[in-house]
């Protein structure tokens, strides 16, 4: 008896095919021993000697073959049980005739025992009897499927020999099974012609039949053919034209030649038809990742927005972009480039479902079209390619690479009533992540009900507020936490609008980014700041730096003639700088706040615990202050997670020499821990809101 890891092993080992075969042997053979087994005790059999028998009950045997013949329906497209499966008559003639099959044998041995119990005959003849009625019945089942199999196949050949045109059959040896309308002459003529790619001419005269009488082809008029081959320049065809003529040798040289042309351009429009649908290939197909490209992917989005429209639905798009691509191009190739967007496309379509579309929308950038799902669904996708992306990716030569991808989020009607509007809104959002160091995806923000949320809307009223001077500074105080003394400001922009109020940055700081505003925007802070903060010598004040703002290539320059014009102390001015702006370029980012430094400002590194927070790199960093971000501060005194993070965060910028400050605090309670955990400085709602400049004013003689 085999061991059943080494069965398991067995079957492993061997390929699917055979694996089924093999599973399927070993039911068949399970049915057979348990149930002679069964047919023994339903004939009156209480026990048996063979071993395998006498150590099987009753049940024990109506379940083996229970079990068995569900194994042999477990695959019934594969194996031995393929061809009572088909759906052609061969299947059909067999599952009718199944249960006789099975019943017939049983039933003439179990009366042929009878017969031998009772006395009629002896028991050899009760055996010689027993096997004849099984032979003739099997016989006439045998003779009742070939038949079935017969009238399936005059059916076939009387709808082919109905067919008012000449029909061949060729199976994939060549070799013509059926040639329907055909004589043998014929099928002779053009097997030679597909064979030696040469014209074939055959006529009564010069090829009499082995049998003495005239060729005789579709009618009794045709005398003559001739069989050309399908060749062009560029193609040699499986295919041959064949003419005929009701006289023979008409075929001379001119009408050759021209039957020639003709063949050849006949051949020429077949060749055409497939360079037709490689034309249409590369129309719709990227030639790189073979994905849909984006003339496909616009109308695949164009007819699920339609289907949404009637079944009242929704449809999602994810837009994405693989993160510092163009640094592989640059510092790998582009071939190597190449191999980067194919491999990225596999782990898309991965992904993706049937009904989905995985599509190259351009560069590096895929947009994935997903009908009928919401954002919450296309959030799924989006953290299955991240997963799939944590893969390495082999390049040619054995060079290794990982890559990670920004992806943003629309759902439609939510953010976007039209095509290109869900795509800019996925666009945005994708964006978004990526202005935040990437390797995510974020959900679009944007609502279609909300028309100052409109991109186009929001940006035209963007630059009239730059122009317009809609912008004001607040001032939000920070407070030294063991002398609750007022020791320094942070610099908060608010838009002004003339109609919506006083807007929150949440809303206009992003479209900034994206369109660039952010660069004048950010001057203008960053000035009136230094102006404001000339004013209060002993206060330092801080200024927001953005992604895009920090890697602005003259900010230092910027920096220096702002602090000259406006006569503020640079040792007063510190400039905050998220995590995320600097991990895209590290080395680039320490460069830049030496430069800082060197100017004599100051630097501190905002909401620390929510971006990479990079030990490793945070030692190495020129800065002066860690804020610990808000998040963390809400929860303090609710969560012992948060506490823990709080005060390792706190004892870790001590042990670094860092000044600490935390953000959002708005209870005595919060207060309290932060003072007994030793932090230095506090800002938050518990003190003051965000200001303009003469509240501020006022308010700081109060705050004790």
């Amino acid at each position: 008896m085999f061991h059943h890891d080494g069965a398991g092993w067995l079957v492993t080992a061997l390929p699917v095919r055979h694996t089924t075969l093999i599973m399927q042997v070993l039911a068949l053979a399970v049915i057979l021993v348990s149930g002679a087994a069964l047919i023994g005790y339903v004939f009156g059999i209480q026990q048996f000697k063979p071993l395998m028998f006498s150590s099987m009950a009753l049940h024990t045997a109506a379940l083996f073959v229970l079990s068995g013949t569900g194994m042999l329906l477990v695959t019934p497209q594969e194996g031995l049980v393929r061809p009572a499966a088909s759906l052609y008559a061969g299947g059909s003639a067999l599952r009718r005739l199944l249960p006789y099959i099975i019943m017939t044998p049983i039933l003439t041995n179990w009366l042929s025992m009878q017969g031998v119990s009772a006395g009629f005959y002896a028991e050899a003849f009760g055996f010689a009897l027993s096997s004849l009625s099984s032979v003739l019945v099997l016989g006439c089942l045998v003779w009742l499927g070939a038949d079935a199999l017969n009238r399936e196949e005059e059916r076939f050949r009387l709808t082919i020999d109905s067919s008012p045109v000449a029909t061949i059959m060729i199976d994939k040896e060549g070799i013509i099974r059926t040639a329907k309308q055909l004589s043998g002459t014929e099928t002779d003529a053009i097997r030679e012609c597909l064979r030696t790619h040469r014209t074939v001419l055959r006529d009564d005269k010069a090829n009499p039949l082995s049998n003495g009488k005239p060729l005789s082809l579709i009618s009794p008029g045709v005398q003559a053919l001739a069989a050309f081959p399908l060749t062009s320049p560029e193609h040699s065809l499986e295919a041959a034209m064949v003419l005929y003529q009701d006289e023979p040798f008409l075929f001379d040289q001119p009408d050759m030649k021209l039957l020639h042309e003709l063949a050849g351009d006949v051949a020429f429009a077949i060749a055409n038809l497939d360079r037709r649908q490689q034309f249409d290939y590369m129309t719709y197909f990227d030639s790189i990742t073979q994905l849909p490209n984006r003339l496909l992917l616009a109308d695949r989005l164009q007819q699920a927005l339609l289907q949404a429209d009637n079944n009242q639905g929704v449809v999602s798009i994810v837009y994405m972009d693989i993160d510092r691509f163009k640094q592989v191009n640059d510092s790998l190739g582009h071939t190597h480039g190449d191999t980067v967007l194919r491999t990225v496309a596999q782990r898309i379509n991965a992904c993706v479902g049937k009904a989905d579309t995985a599509s190259r929308w351009g560069g590096d950038e895929f947009v994935i079209l997903l009908p009928g799902q919401s954002a919450a669904e296309a959030s799924l996708v989006a953290t299955c390619i991240t997963g799939a992306l944590l893969s390495v990716i082999e390049l040619v030569g054995g060079q290794e690479l990982f890559v990670s991808c920004s992806m943003g989020i629309a759902e439609y009607p939510r953010n976007g009533r039209d095509m290109d509007t869900l795509i800019n809104s996925a666009a945005t959002a994708m964006s978004d992540i990526k202005a935040q160091g990437g390797n995510d995806y974020r959900p679009s923000k944007v609502d279609t009900n909300d028309i100052l949320d409109g991109d186009l809307a929001l940006e035209t009223s963007l630059r009239h507020a730059l122009r317009l001077e809609q912008f004001q500074l607040y001032l939000q105080p920070q407070i030294n936490i063991a002398s609750r003394q007022v020791v320094g400001m942070e610099a908060l922009v608010r838009w002004l609008h003339p109609t919506q109020g006083v807007i929150s940055p949440d809303r206009f700081i992003p479209m900034a980014e994206k369109t660039g505003l952010i660069i004048p925007l950010g001057e203008w802070v960053l000035r009136e700041a230094c102006r404001l903060g000339a004013t209060m010598p002993t206060l330092t004040v801080a200024v927001n730096l953005s992604a895009r703002q920090f890697h602005q290539g003259n900010l230092v320059d910027v920096i220096r003639q702002i602090l000259d014009e406006t006569a503020m102390p640079a040792c007063n001015l510190e400039l905050e700088i998220t995590e995320s702006a600097l991990m895209y370029d590290v080395e680039s980012a320490i460069a830049k706040m030496e430069q800082f430094i060197a100017l004599g400002a100051r630097i501190s590194l905002d909401d620390f615990g929510t971006g990479y927070s990079s030990l490793s790199y945070l030692k190495r960093f020129p800065i002066h202050t860690l804020k610990i971000d808000q998040s963390f501060i809400a929860q303090l005194t609710t969560d012992t997670g948060s506490e823990v993070i709080v005060n390792t965060v706190i004892d870790m910028a001590h042990g670094l020499g860092l000044n600490v400050i935390a953000e959002g605090v708005e209870t005595e309670a919060q207060l309290a821990m932060l003072r007994a955990r030793g932090c230095d400085q506090a800002q938050g709602y518990l003190f003051a809101r965000p200001m303009p400049y003469q509240e501020v004013v006022d308010k700081v003689q109060l705050i004790t």
